[in-house]
């Protein structure tokens, strides 16, 4: 998987979390799903797997279509071979099937 080592990822993602606030749901949900698929795509499935846990429970407090298109993306993103990341799969299964 490539890495986006981008120097400035880390700080972007976290602004842009912090600064979210509870008002418009869809918004957080997007944004939740593009910062939890950044890491995962940089390859830091940890950290992909924190902001993924706050995307599922996010996506699933609001169902949309596009939470539930980004949560399947999410789910075939997320490497197998990484326990916490098979756990948040199958959190996005469960999801997708409620």
């Amino acid at each position: 998987m490539p890495r986006l080592r981008h120097r400035d990822l880390e700080q972007t993602a976290e602004n842009a979390l912090t600064h979210l606030g509870r008002d418009d749901s869809k918004v957080r949900i997007a944004v939740l799903a593009d910062v939890a698929t950044g890491y995962v795509m940089s390859g830091d499935a940890d950290q992909g797997v924190e902001v993924g846990k706050r995307f599922v429970r996010a996506a699933t407090d609001t169902p949309t279509t596009v939470g539930r298109e980004r949560l399947a993306s999410l789910g075939r993103l997320l490497p197998p071979q990484h326990g916490a990341a098979r756990e948040l799969a199958e959190s996005i299964r469960a999801a997708l099937a409620a």
